[in-house]
């Protein structure tokens, strides 16, 4: 798609974003709303309105810690380093500030549930979400330490990436 194309579907989209889905003649172009409605669709959103609630207050929870710290997580995961002194605390940041609490909630939820997902009935969108920034923060800085402490976390990341359905996925990714 060139730029010229992207300018002129902006106007067709709702908020002017990308990516879109449509569905019963309505155009929808929020990727949270997208993700939790293909997790419906795929049964990755849990089997009671309980699980569901935990699924999307877990999701909405991560996606609001990734907007509130964009800046900290763009500087430590764009792998650029023009300013030494600012990489090095972000990275501070996401070690410190930003990982703990989070790893502490998502622990506690999934011992409360026996693990390894954050629900009793399997695999979510929040799991494989909170997989996703993890690996992606474990690509740029060491938090073995942080999950050393918190097994239940560690355990979900590594249940979610043997996952079949999702290797072939993970392994394409590595490859662009």
């Amino acid at each position: 798609m060139t730029a010229d194309q992207v300018e002129e579907l902006k106007g067709q989209t709702p908020y002017g974003e990308f990516p879109t889905i449509s569905k019963c003649g309505l155009t929808f172009g929020d990727a949270s709303a997208i993700s939790m409605a293909l997790a419906t669709k795929f049964q990755l959103y849990g089997e009671t309105v309980q699980e569901q609630l935990v699924v999307g207050a877990t999701y909405s929870r991560l996606r609001q810690l990734e907007e509130k710290h964009k800046r900290n997580l763009a500087w430590v995961m764009s792998g650029q380093v023009k300013d030494k002194a600012k990489h090095e605390w972000a990275q501070s940041q996401l070690l410190h500030v930003i990982l703990p609490p989070a790893i502490k909630e998502w622990d506690q939820q999934i011992r409360s549930t026996k693990g390894p997902f954050l629900v009793e009935s399997g695999m979510t969108l929040a799991d494989v979400a909170i997989m996703n920034f993890l690996d992606q923060c474990s690509s740029h800085v060491m938090i073995d330490g942080l999950l050393a402490d918190h097994l239940a976390v560690s355990d979900l990341v590594e249940a979610v990436r043997s996952c079949p359905r999702l290797l072939a996925h993970l392994q394409d990714r590595e490859e662009d």
